[in-house]
């Protein structure tokens, strides 16, 4: 069985549901799920200035939104459909080719970039759905997001792990 988190800068958008995993859950006869979603990714400038680059991706954004996916995922397949690992999992970002990255929270903050990739990936098989097992996949996929600008993820990064990546009180 594969389960899939993968967010892609395309025009089209399939939504993550948290309650019901009904909306953007592709759910296949074989097991295999997908959720999909362009709505991380912000491609349209709206009122943003000129200044500041689009397409453009929050690693704040990028790290809460695969945190809780993967737990909600796992708990849907485990509960709901009575799966058990392990599995293949396979998180990722597609269509990323000159992706600005914004790594403080504050989405005007200081982007770093583009990313020359059209897609960044990471496959792990899953054997266990431990908290510490899921950061370890979400952190790995954020490393490579920061490698592929250049740059090395903080530790600590927002909070996370040992919690849910948070924004710091001020």
């Amino acid at each position: 069985m594969r389960l899939c988190l993968l967010l892609t800068a395309k025009r089209w958008s399939l939504r993550f549901a948290p309650a019901a995993l009904e909306e953007p859950t592709q759910l296949f006869q074989n097991g295999e799920i997908w959720c999909v979603s362009a709505t991380v990714i912000r491609t349209e400038r709206d009122r943003v200035p000129e200044y500041f680059h689009v397409p453009c991706l929050s690693a704040f954004v990028l790290e809460q939104t695969y945190y809780d996916t993967m737990r909600r995922l796992a708990e849907f397949a485990t509960t709901k459909m009575a799966l058990k690992p392990p599995w293949n999992f396979e998180l990722g970002l597609a269509g990323v080719n000159g992706l600005y990255f914004n790594w403080e929270n504050d989405p005007f903050s200081l982007q770093v970039g583009s990313v020359y990739k059209t897609e960044i990936v990471h496959r792990s098989l899953l054997r266990d759905i431990e908290p510490g097992v899921l950061d370890e996949l979400v952190l790995t996929l954020s490393s490579k997001v920061f490698d592929s600008v250049g740059e090395r993820r903080p530790a600590d990064l927002y909070g996370f792990p040992p919690n849910r990546p948070g924004v710091p009180h001020r």
